[in-house]
């Protein structure tokens, strides 16, 4: 295969396009790995920075957190480098916040996402989801971005390049409409 290659809805926002706001954070996989709880600490960080900004409700809040945990515990997972970088990066676009986490990863860990890559992007994927809790994968089993694309109002883009032989740096951008938040919940308060 002829890398890099881009997955889903990568370039949603392309990169030439100026953000209002920017928040960007570099992360080391072994320290989140040993403590496993900063992966949610940063994300709440992140959320309540977010939040303040634009005065968003304690759901939104909460909305915004999950899918960040989610991006960070899986760089932090799949990094082929303890030692390596994540870098996490956060635009916001007016109702739309851009987040981006890029790391390194190891050809297995690779070739697993690209299995599922279509079934994250297709955001219709409770028919997978269910066959995974059936089959009782856990590890590795990609079920959190599965949960993402299912459950929130988020739209995947993949990135993959090859770096080195069997070294692959990811590109992961979560793109997270914020009025469609406020959509899905009120469709869940009023269901």
């Amino acid at each position: 295969m002829n890398y890099p290659v881009q997955y889903g809805h990568y370039n949603l926002i392309p990169d030439s396009l100026p953000c209002e706001s920017e928040f960007t954070l570099k992360l080391r996989p072994m320290d989140l790995r040993v403590q496993w709880r900063r992966c949610s600490l940063t994300a709440d960080y992140i959320s309540n920075y977010c939040s303040y900004q634009e005065k968003l409700d304690s759901s939104t809040s909460n909305t915004i957190s999950i899918v960040i945990n989610e991006l960070i515990e899986n760089a932090a997972k799949f990094s082929k480098d303890r030692k390596g970088e994540i870098f996490l990066d956060l635009k916001y676009y007016s109702e739309i916040l851009k987040i981006e986490i890029k790391n390194l990863t190891d050809e297995i860990s690779k070739n697993k996402l690209e299995k599922s890559i279509s079934t994250l992007v297709d955001r219709n994927s409770d028919e997978t989801y269910i066959n995974k809790l059936k089959k009782g994968e856990k590890n590795d089993s990609g079920i959190g971005l599965l949960l993402l694309s299912k459950d929130f109002p988020v739209r995947l883009g993949f990135l993959i390049n090859e770096v080195s032989s069997a070294t692959y740096e990811v590109i992961v951008r979560a793109y997270l409409d914020l009025n469609e938040v406020i959509k899905t919940k009120f469709k869940t308060l009023n269901f």
